[in-house]
């Protein structure tokens, strides 16, 4: 399967909706990095990981573009990410962490993180949600809708998630 990622110039917080096999930064990129548009990719995992395609391979954390995980992606000149690998199914789940994740949205349709976040709202779990898409975004599961400038978790997108406590198995209820 093909996932293609539309990213502006500067930074883009995206994730794949695919697991792919040769998941290292230098081949995910490549044809960014080939045209000289990639600056940096970074991700997080219990810590910051960082992926500069001009470093020596030994200096860079990032070695991996893991399925579920949000990824921050700094180009020059806007582009289209084009990567394969076999699909994320519906029933994928992802282990949280307690405290801050980095997390992709794998489901084709969009929702709103009411919904998509349900299971972690119900057991008051979700301090907050976090996006970008040309700006910041922001949702908190306590505020009115109105105040909350996060509204849909959509597809390519990643997202900082904050929880009270870690949780194992997450996954994103059917959309739609």
């Amino acid at each position: 399967v093909t996932d293609s990622i539309s990213l502006a110039s500067g930074w883009n917080l995206i994730s794949f909706d695919i697991s792919m096999e040769v998941n290292n930064p230098g081949d995910v990129f490549y044809d960014l990095i080939s045209a000289g548009n990639l600056v940096a990719v970074t991700g997080y995992n219990n810590g910051a990981l960082f992926f500069d395609p001009t470093l020596p391979p030994f200096l860079n954390s990032l070695t991996v573009i893991d399925a579920g995980f949000g990824y921050w992606v700094k180009i020059n000149d806007s582009a289209t990410l084009v990567a394969e690998g076999a699909e994320i199914e519906g029933d994928f789940t992802r282990d949280l962490l307690g405290g801050w994740n980095l997390m992709g949205y794998w489901l084709e349709d969009s929702q709103p993180p009411l919904n998509g976040f349900s299971s972690l709202i119900s057991a008051g779990n979700l301090v907050a949600a976090t996006g970008y898409n040309n700006g910041a975004l922001f949702y908190d599961p306590t505020l009115p809708d109105f105040l909350n400038s996060l509204t849909l978790l959509d597809n390519g997108f990643g997202y900082w998630v904050k929880l009270n406590d870690p949780v194992t198995g997450f996954t994103y209820p059917p959309a739609g």
